[in-house]
């Protein structure tokens, strides 16, 4: 197999460098492949500070649905437009389309947490957006319908949020929250002699780097990170009062 030069250019170099690799940017694709996900999500972050002004300014729950089923409906006539109907997910120049699209219905999902919409009821949507999740994964439905994947793994967010049933406090134990597992099949299939035990193994390992991995990542970058942002951000908030508020006034 020959080596593509292309993926390793001065401007693929530049662009994963500065994470700009997820921006859309043509030729940005090489170097480090992966991280176009981190980039993409560092635009999101970039934004978030204009985002939230926009969000706090909604305040009713139906407001909040209105504007989300807009913004998901708005993505979805987009990338099905572009691909005659055949898929929800926009190619490379629309990534950030996707995932800004993705962090709003996220900020937006918040007001339902400020404003709860009853334990028995977010039990059964929890239920209800796990099943539908399930369904989608595991059926062959056309591209175009991750974008029901998109609303059923919100509505899981929001169920879960506030539900205290029996499903909500089996996902909320210490083996599924460190549940992450995932092995393709390819990649065993190219080990030279590899037969069960191997598998096993490879599985095994796999698994338990990816979950120390990710326990790291949390304790000792992602929690204290969100510590040291949210403690001026939530100052700030505290001291500006709501725009409900001021009118109860």
């Amino acid at each position: 197999m020959g080596v593509n030069h292309d993926a390793f250019s001065a401007r693929s170099f530049i662009l994963s460098a500065f994470m700009l690799n997820g921006w859309g940017f043509p030729g940005a694709e090489g170097w480090n492949v992966p991280s176009w996900s981190v980039s993409s999500e560092w635009f999101a972050y970039l934004t978030f500070p204009v985002l939230a002004l926009l969000v706090w300014r909604v305040q009713r729950r139906r407001t909040a649905a209105l504007v989300m089923i807009a913004i998901l409906g708005t993505v979805t006539l987009i990338g099905g437009s572009y691909s005659n109907w055949k898929q929800f997910m926009l190619p490379t120049w629309g990534t950030l389309i996707r995932v800004t699209s993705e962090f709003a219905l996220g900020c937006l999902t918040y007001h339902f947490y400020r404003q709860p919409i009853g334990k028995r009821l977010a039990e059964g949507m929890a239920q209800t957006a796990f099943a539908g999740l399930l369904a989608v994964s595991i059926s062959a439905v056309s591209p175009l319908y991750n974008a029901l994947t998109l609303m059923f793994f919100v509505l899981l967010v929001m169920g879960l949020s506030q539900a205290d049933g029996p499903f909500a406090r089996l996902l909320r134990t210490r083996p599924v929250l460190y549940l992450v597992l995932a092995v393709y099949a390819r990649i065993i299939g190219r080990i030279p002699g590899g037969g069960a035990v191997v598998e096993f193994a490879i599985v095994a390992m796999y698994a338990a780097f990816v979950i120390l991995a990710s326990h790291l990542l949390y304790t000792l970058v992602e929690d204290p990170a969100r510590r040291w942002l949210r403690g001026p951000l939530v100052g700030r908030l505290a001291r500006t009062p709501s725009p409900v508020a001021e009118a109860e006034r």
